[in-house]
């Protein structure tokens, strides 16, 4: 009770401290208001979904048609791995099953992109992708005689017959998706039945494997071993000792050593010996293909030997000398 009269006074006393700062509030209350803005017409709304009646302008209608979100997902994805392309890099056999699987999914968007699934979607949606895709199919039709040439050439001459088929395989089924996806433009029509001829002229993989085979025996005919300068016994027994570091498993068959000694340096300074020799190997799975090898051994500073580069190509069995 005895602090109740000081809270008091000391409230009273703040009061009459703050009363003269309370009359100029009071003058800008009496000043005349600024007049309001007059209010805007107010803009008719657009549709928020799917096809709503028209809304009104005061003059005429309008009709906005919004596009369904997972339809247009569907077809941003479709069409985004459409221009993604099918990955025909092969390192292995392996890689044959996944190239197989990635060409039916390229072609199961090619179709569904052609059913008329998308028809309805409208050219703000659908224009850009088109344009991209056509700039890709226009460099494969322009460029497929180059491609379908290199890609023979693994078959038959530079490379291996599985990395052929899947890159001649890869080109025909893009060429597949322009011709069924714009039907309108007739190069891409022929650029893909080039295509188709020349995949079909192998049919299969098989077959194109056993292309391969008929083409690596016939330039093999014409391949000789070159002489040999020396045959001591300890160098060839080196070869043999070299051979075992290569990680090739095939079992040697001849050894005609080709160069002497020579050195190898590194940063100026001498860390070993190279020697060369022509090596042909079998193939342990097939006694009538054998491989002819320009072998690099290297000696380092303490003697011991080592494969130190090859490079190889088929040669006849029958053309080894005895």
């Amino acid at each position: 009770m005895k602090t109740a009269r000081p809270l008091a006074i000391g409230l009273a006393c703040a009061a009459m401290a703050f009363a003269p700062l309370a009359a100029p509030v009071v003058q800008a209350q009496s000043l005349p208001r600024l007049p309001k803005p007059p209010k805007l017409p107010s803009m008719p709304r657009l549709p928020t979904g799917g096809t709503d009646a028209p809304a009104s302008t005061g003059t005429a209608s309008v009709q906005t048609q919004r596009a369904d979100p997972q339809q247009v997902r569907a077809y941003n994805q479709a069409m985004g791995k459409l221009q993604a392309g099918i990955n025909v890099n092969w390192g292995s056999p392996a890689d044959n099953a996944r190239i197989d699987g990635e060409v039916r999914e390229y072609r199961a968007l090619v179709d569904r992109l052609a059913s008329g699934e998308f028809d309805s979607l409208p050219d703000s949606q659908t224009s850009t992708y088109r344009m991209m895709l056509a700039a890709q199919y226009d460099t494969a039709a322009a460029t497929v005689d180059r491609e379908i040439s290199w890609g023979e050439g693994m078959i038959t001459g530079h490379g291996r017959a599985d990395a052929g088929y899947n890159y001649l395989l890869g080109i025909e089924t893009q060429l597949y998706g322009a011709k069924t996806l714009y039907p309108e433009k007739p190069e891409y029509a022929a650029a893909h039945a080039k295509a188709l001829a020349v995949l079909g002229k192998y049919g299969n993989r098989s077959a194109a494997i056993a292309a391969e085979d008929a083409a690596e025996i016939a330039a093999a005919r014409n391949v000789r071993m070159p002489a040999a300068i020396s045959t001591d016994p300890a160098a060839v027994a080196q070869f043999r000792q070299a051979w075992q570091t290569s990680g090739i498993p095939w079992p040697i068959v001849k050894i005609h050593i080709t160069s002497g000694w020579r050195d190898k340096t590194e940063y100026g300074r001498v860390i070993g010996q190279n020697r060369d020799a022509a090596i042909v190997a079998r193939n342990p799975d097939n006694p009538n293909h054998c491989n002819l090898y320009d072998f690099t051994m290297f000696k380092d500073r303490s003697g011991a030997v080592r494969r130190g580069s090859h490079s190889t190509k088929r040669i006849a069995c029958e053309n080894v000398p005895k």
